[in-house]
């Protein structure tokens, strides 16, 4: 072990030479080197050089203070500037990459993307979209506003029978409890009764006071007055073609008489003395055409163009040809006028109607109007039939698809329905297995009030028609029953549509001449049609 005077200068060599190290080191230049790996361009990330701590005054250089010994001069030079120190909770300043930076471009606005046609779903977590205000779409249109059906009966009254020996008092508290007001009361000879006819209280509905007046016990039956009215319409089109009132050619006009081949028929029967009641809107007794054809005929009511045409087009007998010319009408005035000028009846005005037929002994009943079912007219339809008189009815104007009208729906009722010149169906005519026969019914040549002249169409026409031609076959053969004239009818009729019977045209065109040459030959076993039977209290259909 050397001594330690031998030690000394070995270590002062040592120290001298880390000093000069540590001077070299605290220079500029070294504390602006920076190091680092590199950034794999051949270049060493920037960094920023650790500030140098201040010397204390005084001191000599980069020896060590405390040993004694100068190991180097001091080294002078200008300090750098002073940089600023982030502390850990601000965020430094980004730093420069180590690529070269690329210049700014100016930010283009991008047009968004085309929305996809559905929209993503919402994770299974999360509540679905809530749907956009009702406000910010725009309003759908309101649906047009529908046009209210006309009623089928009368808005405030109701029809009842009470049952047999119900007195007076009786009557009165019927009255009193459902607060009605009495109208009228028909005696009907025809169904051995008598029909209450009343207007119901102030806010009160027909169906409901119906319903309660058949249940109490003094009632037999209850209904409402039901609306029938008249079918046949004025053909416009055809009505300026029309021959005038004076020209003689007038029943040239006519095609309906030779499709029903009338002319042949004419030379069989004409008609004489057979009764036909025509229920319907109030006919024209001064018409030249109907001059000796009607029996007390009603010069106080005001002539309407239904009636007064289905009466001519039946028995019209001086410039046009009506299908029994030499008949006798019995016209009832059931259908009245309403506001529009159309005729319009009720269950209560076809019911006396009927009764009065009855009454008079009628052999057929013409009723060229149509409406809904109604259980009094129905039992006062079978009645009349079982009298013996044929009952011939319009099929109703309200189209293919239209459910069946009454009366002609009835089974006592031989249904008709319309065609025109070229014998197709009129586009109006209700359809249906009620339906028995055609006849002529479009664009019809029949007189009108005030000694003029129309053009109408409808199965009004039509029922009209074969009125006529039923009172030639009873004038030859006046025993044949309803059932024998319905068989006479359909086996007779010229086949149209569907070879055989079909519910657009029945059993066919209706044949005048060979109805009324083989009408004697009928089957007398031929039995009626049964009826459905009626229930004592009738309600709302």
């Amino acid at each position: 072990m050397k001594p330690l005077s031998g030690r000394l200068p070995a270590a002062s060599i040592r120290l001298a030479a880390f000093g000069l190290a540590m001077t070299v080191l605290a220079s500029p230049a070294m504390a602006q080197r920076t190091y680092g790996p590199s950034d794999g361009y051949g270049r060493a990330p920037e960094r920023y050089p650790e500030p140098r701590r201040p010397r204390p005054q005084g001191y000599p250089g980069g020896g060590f203070p405390g040993i004694g010994i100068i190991v180097a001069p001091p080294v002078t030079y200008d300090a750098p500037p002073p940089r600023v120190i982030y502390e850990d909770d601000e965020p430094p300043p980004s730093r420069p990459a180590g690529k070269p930076a690329k210049p700014k471009q100016k930010p283009v606005a991008k047009k968004p993307p085309a929305a996809k046609p559905t929209a993503l779903k919402p994770p299974p977590s999360s509540p679905p979209p809530a749907k956009p205000a009702a406000a910010a779409r725009r309003a759908a249109p309101p649906p047009p506003a529908r046009t209210p059906a006309a009623s089928d009966h009368v808005p405030d009254e109701v029809v009842f029978e009470l049952k047999p020996d119900i007195s007076e008092a009786e009557l009165a508290g019927v009255l009193r409890r459902f607060a009605l007001t009495p109208l009228a009361r028909h005696d009907l000879a025809l169904l051995g009764t008598s029909i209450q006819h009343a207007r119901i209280p102030r806010g009160s509905q027909v169906p409901t006071v119906v319903r309660q007046l058949a249940a109490d016990p003094r009632v037999a039956s209850a209904q409402p007055n039901f609306v029938f009215d008249g079918q046949a319409e004025t053909a416009p089109e055809a009505a300026p073609e029309a021959p005038a009132a004076a020209s003689p050619e007038l029943a040239a006009a006519q095609y309906a008489p030779a499709r029903m081949k009338i002319p042949e028929a004419h030379r069989l029967a004409d008609g004489k003395d057979v009764l036909v009641a025509v229920i319907d809107s109030a006919v024209d007794p001064t018409h030249p055409e109907l001059k000796d054809a009607l029996i007390e005929p009603d010069a106080k009511a005001k002539p309407h163009t239904h009636g007064t045409g289905m009466a001519g087009a039946i028995a019209a007998h001086i410039k046009l040809v009506g299908i029994a010319p030499q008949a006798r009408l019995l016209a009832i005035d059931a259908l009245k006028y309403d506001t529009a000028g159309s005729a319009k009846g009720t269950s209560i005005d076809i019911v006396t109607a009927l009764d009065a037929a009855a009454k008079r002994g009628a052999r057929v009943v013409n009723l060229s109007f149509a409406g809904p079912r109604d259980e009094l007219m129905a039992r006062a339809l079978r009645a009349l039939r079982l009298r013996g008189a044929v009952l011939i009815a319009a099929a109703g104007n309200e189209g293919p698809k239209a459910k069946p009208l009454y009366p002609a729906a009835h089974p006592d009722v031989i249904a008709v329905t319309a065609t025109g010149p070229d014998d197709a169906l009129y586009a109006q005519a209700n359809v249906g297995g009620q339906i028995a026969i055609a006849a002529p019914g479009v664009e019809v040549m029949v007189p009108a009030p005030g000694d003029a002249y129309q053009v109408l169409s409808g199965t009004s026409l039509a029922s009209a028609h074969v009125s006529g031609v039923v009172a030639l076959m009873l004038q030859r053969h006046p025993e044949l029953t309803p059932a024998e004239v319905r068989e006479v009818l359909v086996r007779t009729a010229r086949d149209l549509g569907k070879s055989g019977r079909d519910d657009l045209y029945g059993a066919g065109l209706i044949d005048a001449a060979a109805a009324v040459a083989e009408a004697g030959e009928s089957a007398s076993t031929a039995t009626a049609a049964p009826m459905p039977s009626v229930p004592e209290a009738a309600t709302m259909r």
